[in-house]
C-alpha cells in the first residue's frame, strides 16, 4: 500500500521547487505550514493541505490535466475533490470562490488553515496599504469560514 501522505509531500516539494512566496521564502514552506495549522491526524486532509495550491498554481492552464495526474498517482476521490474545491479559477471572483468552498468541509478546514498562515503579518518585510487591505479581506473570510464550520459541526 502506497504512503499517499509521503507522495503528496514529494509532489508538493517537486512542484513548487522553483517557486517562492511574497517574502522570497520557498513556497513549499507555505504548504507545510498550512498542513501543520490543521493540527490533525487525518492523512487525507493533510494531503489536501499539502497540495491545496497544486492545480491553481502548477496546472493553471490545464486543471483537468492536473486532476488526471492526481488520479493516476493514486490519490483518493476525497483528496482530489478537496484539491479541486481549493482551486480558484482564473475568472472566479474571490467571493464566488469562498462561497463554492463552503460546499466541502475539507476545503473549508484547509482554507481556514491557509488564511491563518497568509494572515501572519510577521512574515512580511514591511506593511503597505495593499498588504493591510489583503489582511482585512483574509481576516473577514477567516471569521466567516470559522463561523460557518462551527455551524456545520453543530448540525
Amino acid at each position: 500500500m502506497k504512503n499517499m501522505l509521503a507522495i503528496a509531500y514529494q509532489l508538493a516539494a517537486e512542484s513548487f521547487i522553483d517557486k517562492v512566496d511574497k517574502q522570497g521564502r520557498p513556497y513549499f514552506e507555505h504548504c507545510l505550514q498550512v498542513m501543520q495549522n490543521l493540527n490533525t491526524d487525518d492523512d487525507e486532509l493533510k494531503q489536501i493541505a499539502l497540495l491545496h495550491d497544486y492545480l491553481e498554481d502548477i496546472h493553471t492552464e490545464n486543471i483537468i490535466g492536473g486532476t488526471k495526474i492526481l488520479r493516476e498517482i493514486g490519490f483518493s476521490d476525497r483528496v482530489i475533490t478537496g484539491i479541486i474545491a481549493m482551486t480558484r479559477l482564473q475568472h472566479e471572483e474571490y467571493e464566488e470562490y469562498i462561497d463554492a468552498i463552503k460546499g466541502y468541509k475539507d476545503a473549508v478546514r484547509v482554507k481556514i488553515a491557509d488564511l491563518k498562515h497568509n494572515s501572519d503579518i510577521t512574515r512580511l518585510k514591511g506593511l503597505r496599504e495593499k498588504d493591510i487591505e489583503r489582511m482585512i479581506k483574509y481576516h473577514t473570510t477567516y471569521i466567516d469560514l470559522t463561523e460557518y464550520i462551527k455551524e456545520m459541526e453543530d448540525d
